[in-house]
């Protein structure tokens, strides 16, 4: 569950904006390590999606989200200033609290 900013009281997952001279893969592993209180690193990501967000309301929001699957990490993720960390078994996912494209996209991802 998202605490602040961008996303929140909406489940989500790690993730944030490049820092300036930041790439993709280290603003993915930055934003792991800190929202979850874990530790990953290059190779133990799997980039598995690039979807691109329009909000019709809102086009400041609009964006391309890298979405990288965590094959491995040091530690438990825990409850960060930025989020709390929570596990669903699939049929319990809450997607009434989630994006509303999240229940277009994450299946897909779980599924493989």
């Amino acid at each position: 569950m998202k605490k602040r900013g961008f996303g929140a009281g909406w489940y989500n997952g790690y993730g944030g904006k490049p820092e300036p001279g930041e790439t993709i893969i280290q603003t993915a592993i930055r934003e792991f390590n800190q929202e979850s209180g874990s530790l990953t690193w290059p190779d133990a990501l799997e980039k598995i999606a690039e979807i691109k967000f329009t909000f019709i309301d809102n086009p400041d929001w609009d964006q391309c989200v890298h979405v990288y699957k965590v094959l491995c990490h040091e530690g438990e993720p825990e409850e960060t200033e930025e989020m709390t960390s929570e596990k669903f078994k699939f049929s319990e996912i809450p997607w009434d609290r989630m994006w509303p494209a999240d229940r277009h996209w994450i299946p897909m991802v779980l599924k493989g």
